[in-house]
């Protein structure tokens, strides 16, 4: 049982009470003083600042005596907000105003998205306006960050369709040309048919580069001089760029060595020169840099993925006039544009033949069937023919005893190339299988089905014949 007790006219219970108002009043100055949030006091009546917080003064960059007895619209940084009387109005209809992404300006000139908060509520014996101010710039950039990455994903899953579809096109090219060329003695062709393979395969690279940026593909990541690499860049653009083009190194004999593959960086730093080849005016110049360069703390939170350590930068500048802000900002999204490779190099070689040795092609693609049993008849081989995995099975039953090797895509209607495997498996545990698609991300399925080798699509005849020597030469 509680009671209260009498003293000149005041009770222990009012005194009480009013110690209880007094802590609370207290509790709640030592959080508006402390809050990493930026909080502004406004009268209910006249949407006029009463108080401000430091964290806000700090954040803003104006005083509390600059911003006390003013509105929020008054106030610079709030610029963009609606009137005082259209806030008041909207508090008072809803209770409160949210604005999710505010662009503000400090005083200073810095430039942050907020969120701003404001409620009525009851202070005592009166009603104030509580607004709060929350500083969301980093987390609009970590969440365009994963909009990015959820963007490649699915450009990824786009992409990988479009490959197969594209180096089922481009397979056929490329056999058909190295055909011709063997075909024909007169120059004009022969030089017709090399601009043919050079944009046909520079069309193989493109469809490369796009699975590459858009999935993420891993390389061999092994430790790489840059130093190396650029000695190897050098001789290349000496040896095929304009010789007006002046070109400059600069190359320390102490670079630091890196982690990555050399493959996928020396295409890089190629792509690079290349397209500072082809816009640059005549008499241009090439600069290409690097420098040993560690990353502290205070720099690598810049970037969510950067960490602390030690880097090698490379620096490649032309003299255009490099590009835009807009540009800039897009050039690592996938599609937006991709420096284009070119052929700086031709092989010449003895392509292997076969000794009459019978392969069993199988593709729901006419063109690739065609051009391949063409392209394997040319050099010494039988060929049977197969539109799907069922008629392969068919044709491998009747000829098991003659068919040296099967070569298969791995995507058909009816019956496909896994599928197929694992009955002629049954049929023959010993038959060799080469598969082939032009998704390679294929290659891991194949060979846990039992293939012996995989060839990606598109492929030219000097691979094709060089596998098949190859699978036919294992014991």
């Amino acid at each position: 049982m509680s009671r209260a007790y009498q003293d000149g006219g005041v009770t222990n219970t009012e005194v009480r009470t009013e110690q209880e108002i007094l802590a609370s009043e207290l509790s709640y100055r030592r959080l508006f003083e402390a809050a990493q949030d930026g909080i502004l006091i406004l009268d209910v009546e006249t949407g006029r600042v009463d108080d401000v917080n430091p964290f806000l003064s700090w954040l803003l960059g104006f005083s509390r005596e600059e911003m006390i007895g003013k509105t929020v619209g008054e106030l610079s940084p709030f610029k963009d907000i609606e009137s005082n009387q259209a806030m008041l109005e909207r508090l008072q209809e809803q209770g409160y105003v949210r604005y999710e992404n505010l662009p503000l300006e400090a005083r200073d000139g810095r430039k942050m998205a907020v969120e701003f908060v404001s409620n009525v509520y009851q202070a005592g014996d009166k009603k104030v306006i509580q607004c709060n101010v929350r500083d969301i710039t980093e987390r609009k950039k970590v969440e365009a960050e994963l909009r990015r990455a959820q963007r490649l994903e699915s450009v990824g899953t786009l992409a990988g369709g479009i490959a197969h579809d594209l180096n089922n096109i481009l397979s056929p090219i490329m056999m058909s040309i190295d055909i011709l060329k063997n075909l024909s003695n007169n120059p004009q062709a022969q030089k017709i048919l090399k601009i043919l393979e050079m944009n046909a395969q520079r069309g193989a690279d493109i469809v490369e580069q796009i699975l590459t940026l858009a999935r993420g593909l891993e390389g061999e990541g092994i430790e790489v001089q840059p130093k190396h690499l650029l000695e190897n860049l050098e001789k290349i653009i000496k040896d095929t760029f304009p010789k007006d083009m002046r070109l400059k190194f600069s190359v320390p004999n102490d670079t630091w060595t890196i982690m990555g593959d050399s493959t996928q960086m020396r295409q890089i730093l190629l792509n690079l020169c290349v397209n500072a080849r082809e816009t640059g005016p005549c008499g241009s110049n090439l600069n290409i840099g690097v420098e040993n360069y560690e990353l502290d703390e205070q720099h690598s939170t810049m970037r969510i993925q950067a960490k602390v350590g030690r880097y090698v930068v490379i620096n490649i500048t032309d003299s255009e006039r490099g590009s835009s802000r807009d540009t800039h900002d897009k050039i690592f999204d996938s599609y937006f544009a991709i420096p284009e490779a070119s052929n700086v190099s031709a092989k010449v070689v003895a392509l292997p033949r076969g000794n009459g040795e019978m392969v069993l092609v199988v593709d729901d693609e006419a063109s690739i069937l065609t051009i391949t049993s063409q392209t394997l008849q040319a050099f010494g081989y039988r060929v049977l023919t197969a539109k799907d995995g069922a008629d392969a099975v068919a044709i491998y039953a009747q000829h098991r005893n003659d068919i040296a090797v099967v070569l298969t895509d791995m995507m058909m209607p009816v019956m496909d190339g896994l599928a197929m495997m694992k009955i002629l498996k049954r049929i023959n545990p010993t038959v060799k299988i080469v598969g082939s698609s032009g998704l390679h991300a294929n290659s891991r399925v194949a060979k846990e089905g039992g293939i012996n080798h995989f060839l990606p699509k598109p492929y030219s005849p000097e691979i094709l014949l060089k596998i098949m020597r190859t699978i036919l030469n294992e014991v």
